[in-house]
């Protein structure tokens, strides 16, 4: 009888154990499939599922003028070497094989290729190990015919111009997806959301050793190319910029120079060329200090060059006419001034044959009529940036209103106290040829599908009144006399093809404090033809050796740039003298 009970309790012990771990099992499962299923259903998809990103093209950057469509900027698919550690079994040999090809450390290729776990538990499956291999090295992949190892057509950013408006277009580089899409300087860097797409993506059913598996449901999103920017720039007139302003930039051997050409009425940027410059499809072969767009980044004393500026200024007041004579020697309210033009020089002389205490003369003028030498410079925009579609833009440097003094008023009208940009100093000086109106200078004309079609306009109808019509058209006879008046500061330069006008300027640098007698700016910007205005040139030579004077150093290849974008855009040649 004792034994029955014994075996029952037994029984019941056993039968109640059972019934608790089948309780605790369902209670389990109940867990995993209704309280944690979303949790594991996600853990499993990260277990066979992967997700790969594809780049999206590019945009191209081009021009267009009259020999057609100039390619500046685009992109062409060139080999990446990618890797499934999980397929890879001798991965010493393959690591040892591929550093050969690819030239890479081969301990870098091992660890790379170690078969381990992402952050997030996933298995890895996938691995990067090389971008833009050349054909050779991807034929070479090829030939080891290794398991593992998948060669994929992946985007790359190239130059069709090399060197040709480098320092314009800027760089591209890796984004913080490891992604080659990203603009770094330049109208690259500028125009980077427009010009990157959108990336696409697809997944990818893999099994346990990240076979790629056929299956319904998933999902592929195509990349999206990025939007096409066309330049104002004019190709044929952008390789006379840069071979003359090349031919300058040897002779003498200046820190670094600049040349702009713009068009006056419509401050469309026709061209822009900076010395250092750099090829982008080699940027790391070159300082980083060749990569600088210096027409927008880097401003300096203006010098001469100004003159014309304020005394436009003097002419719209009324305070004096082209014939009022300026004393041109002695002393200015007290102060002594440098000069090569001495006596008594009407208006237009002291601008031909620029007299410093001339132009002394008209700062005294403004300032003692009613404070008005600053309104003026900032009339012309000088202290804030143009506005240009372009990154790195400074606004350069005037005189705040409660640090001027009786100095700035006889200094800043030749070009001291006062720090431009070249870009900056080529708008303002389009006022005088365009009849008196302040534009914004643009270098993208519009934002274009592959097919040509305008997708956005990027307008340019930002003119300012500066000056009156007359006021303008008088200051065009001056400046004509400083290039055709054999006392003129840049006759030396003058063209027999065409009228030209332009201004000669060469400012001392500061050195610690004061004006170095060593260090020099070079400057000349002109404007032809005279009778109808088809284009602004500027040339700036910052620190050129030997000789320094703008009429010397700057003018010659201006009038050179001048002469051949003339001829190259049709303009009938009707010399100086018609």
């Amino acid at each position: 009888m004792s034994l029955d009970v014994s075996q029952k309790r037994r029984a019941v012990t056993v039968t109640a154990a059972i019934a608790v771990a089948l309780l605790l099992l369902v209670g389990r499962l109940y867990q995993i499939q209704i309280l944690s299923s979303e949790e594991f259903s996600e853990r499993a998809q990260r277990q066979y599922k992967t997700v790969i990103e594809e780049l999206p093209p590019r945009g191209d950057i081009f021009c267009m003028d009259g020999t057609g469509k100039t390619l500046l900027a685009t992109t062409v698919l060139r080999p990446a070497l990618s890797a499934n550690p999980r397929q890879i079994i001798d991965r010493e040999s393959l690591a040892c094989r591929l550093s050969e090809i690819l030239h890479m450390d081969r301990d870098a290729l091992l660890a790379m290729l170690r078969d381990d776990t992402l952050p997030d538990g996933r298995p890895r499956y996938y691995v990067l190990l090389a971008r833009h291999l050349t054909d050779k090295q991807a034929e070479a992949v090829r030939a080891l015919n290794a398991g593992g190892l998948t060669l994929k057509d992946e985007p790359k950013r190239v130059y069709p111009q090399g060197r040709m408006l480098g320092t314009v277009l800027g760089i591209t580089g890796v984004d913080k997806n490891n992604l080659q899409n990203k603009g770094l300087e330049g109208l690259e860097l500028y125009y980077d959301e427009i010009l990157r797409g959108e990336p696409g993506y697809r997944e990818l059913v893999v099994d346990a050793l990240g076979n790629g598996l056929k299956l319904p449901g998933c999902r592929e999103v195509p990349a999206k190319k990025g939007g096409n920017l066309l330049l104002t720039i004019n190709s044929r007139m952008q390789r006379i910029v840069e071979e003359e302003l090349r031919a300058a930039f040897h002779k003498w051997k200046p820190a670094s120079a600049t040349a702009i050409v713009m068009d006056p009425y419509t401050g469309d940027i026709l061209a822009m060329a900076n010395l250092p410059d750099f090829d982008p499809n080699d940027p790391c072969a070159y300082p980083e200090s060749a990569r600088r767009n210096r027409a927008v980044t880097d401003s300096y004393e203006p010098g001469s060059t100004f003159k014309p500026l304020i005394g436009c200024a003097v002419l719209e007041e009324r305070l004096a006419t082209l014939d009022t004579s300026f004393k041109c020697f002695g002393p200015v309210r007290g102060r002594t001034i440098g000069d090569h033009a001495s006596g008594w020089l009407s208006m237009r002389d002291v601008i031909v044959r620029s007299s410093n205490r001339g132009a002394a003369w008209f700062g005294v003028l403004l300032d003692e009529n009613g404070m008005k030498l600053r309104p003026w410079v900032r009339r012309f925009r000088f202290g804030e940036p143009t506005g240009v579609d372009m990154p790195g833009e400074v606004g350069g440097r005037v005189t705040a209103a409660r640090d001027w003094t009786g100095y700035s008023t006889t200094s800043v009208p030749f070009g001291q106290e006062i720090a431009v940009t070249p870009l900056q100093l080529v708008r303002a000086f389009c006022a005088i040829p365009n009849g008196g109106l302040l534009v914004r200078p643009r270098i993208v004309k519009a934002i274009v599908d592959d097919d040509g079609n305008v997708i956005r306009e990027t307008g340019n109808d930002e003119r300012v009144r500066v000056m009156s019509e007359e006021t303008a058209r008088r200051m065009r006879t001056v400046l004509e006399g400083v290039v055709s008046d054999p006392r003129g500061t840049g006759h030396r330069s003058r063209l027999k093809e065409y009228r030209m006008a332009g201004k000669t300027g060469t400012a001392q640098k500061a050195v610690r404090g004061e004006y170095s007698h060593s260090t020099h700016v070079g400057y000349f910007v002109a404007f032809a033809p005279v009778e109808q205005p088809r284009i602004c040139v500027l040339v700036v030579m910052n620190e050129p050796k030997g000789r320094y004077y703008g009429g010397t150093v700057a003018a010659p290849a201006a009038s050179r740039i001048v002469l051949r974008s003339l001829k190259s855009m049709g303009v009938p040649e009707r010399g100086a003298g018609s």
